[in-house]
């Protein structure tokens, strides 16, 4: 049985698809109000629910709460909209002014402009409330968007894409520590079927500031999950490794918990001995080669710093696994629309919640 947030999620879809046929298909369009007048019949399907419930689920879908962008919204409004502790409101706008402090910025409209509010506490949330980190981590975002070209891509590429993403990568619910799981279907990715690596970088970018809008998923982290049945070394590329683990480590504000690599043929040990030493020493503890059996009955990791002590805990279930690898989480979203839950969700919150323009910028980074 599906989760309640994703029956919630294709209920949503359902209301957003009728405003798309009602008005010729401006939902896909950034600065469309039809998003608000769905998200509003979303309140009216869910007026039995409690304020914190369908909070909760327009996070998940949609990473917004009837806001059409989130790159414009004020510190007041992120307060009453999100569910940030005061904790983690005191620190982002800490953050916000050391970075202002650092790049020469006085001006609040233009402090704003360049380090909104919500990637402040995208940067600060996700770098375990280190601003040390934080300013580090967003300096790297600005040399990436630079050495990457990232300005230059077109919205038609990154859509293109998220499509091709859509076939080996997909969202699924959480593990038994309350991570957000990821999934990553190695048989069924080839690199050549990118256009380049930079649209494949920047498609990373907003795959992973999706989920941060997740407030759960971005206090407490997220799992991947690399199934290797059927894999080939023509799904391996060095490449895509180095400049992804790169990308993981030094640029995205989010806190990779757990790395699990299940069904990992003899092939595929090579590959491993050539990017494990890529990996810090802090993430290479956190990662657990285990078969798909194993995965579904151990229960010794308990997130903790990558300590493995016994637990009474299943790290995860079918029902918190996309259909991609075998679970039911999406199953629902699946059987009653002709494309992937993972594309759907990454679409539309590419086309309605952010831009990166705060990165394109012509600070001293160097």
């Amino acid at each position: 049985m599906s989760s309640p947030k994703l029956i919630m999620a294709t209920k949503l879809t359902k209301c957003i698809q009728s405003n798309i046929n009602n008005n010729n298909g401006n939902i896909f369009v950034r600065s469309s109000p039809t998003l608000s007048s769905s998200l509003d019949s979303f309140e009216d399907l869910y007026d039995d629910e409690s304020d914190e419930e369908k909070k909760v689920a327009l996070e998940t879908i949609y990473g917004l709460n009837g806001e059409i962008n989130t790159y414009l919204l004020s510190w007041p409004r992120i307060i009453s909209n999100y569910r940030y502790n005061k904790e983690e409101i005191v620190g982002s706008k800490k953050l916000q002014s050391k970075l202002a402090e650092l790049f020469n910025i006085s001006s609040l409209l233009a402090i704003d402009k360049y380090f909104p509010p919500f990637e402040c506490i995208r940067y600060y949330c996700g770098c375990s409330m280190d601003i040390d980190r934080g300013i580090k981590k967003w300096i790297h975002s600005i040399k990436m968007y630079k050495q990457y070209k990232m300005h230059n891509i077109t919205e038609n590429e990154l859509v293109s894409c998220f499509k091709t993403l859509s076939k080996s990568i997909a969202f699924g619910g959480y593990d038994c520590d309350g991570c957000r799981i990821i999934t990553i279907k190695y048989s069924l990715f080839y690199f050549n079927e990118y256009k380049n690596l930079n649209i494949f970088l920047l498609a990373g970018f907003y795959l992973f500031y999706y989920l941060t809008h997740d407030v759960d998923a971005h206090r407490n982290g997220v799992c991947l999950l690399c199934d290797l049945t059927g894999f080939s070394l023509s799904n391996f590329s060095f490449t895509v490794e180095k400049n992804g683990i790169q990308f993981f480590q030094k640029v995205l504000p989010i806190r990779i918990k757990k790395v699990f690599v299940v069904n990992a043929p003899w092939i595929a040990h090579y590959a491993l001995k050539l990017v494990l030493p890529l990996l810090n020493e802090k993430i290479r503890k956190r990662v657990f080669i285990v078969t798909k059996e194993e995965l579904y009955t151990i229960s010794a990791y308990n997130g903790n710093g990558g300590e493995n002590t016994e637990t009474n805990k299943t790290i995860m279930d079918e029902k918190n696994l996309p259909t991609l690898v075998g679970g039911t989480f999406d199953d629902e979203y699946m059987n009653d629309n002709n494309q992937s839950f993972f594309y759907f969700v990454l679409l539309n919150y590419f086309k309605k919640t952010i831009n990166l323009n705060h990165f394109n910028v012509d600070f001293n980074v160097d």
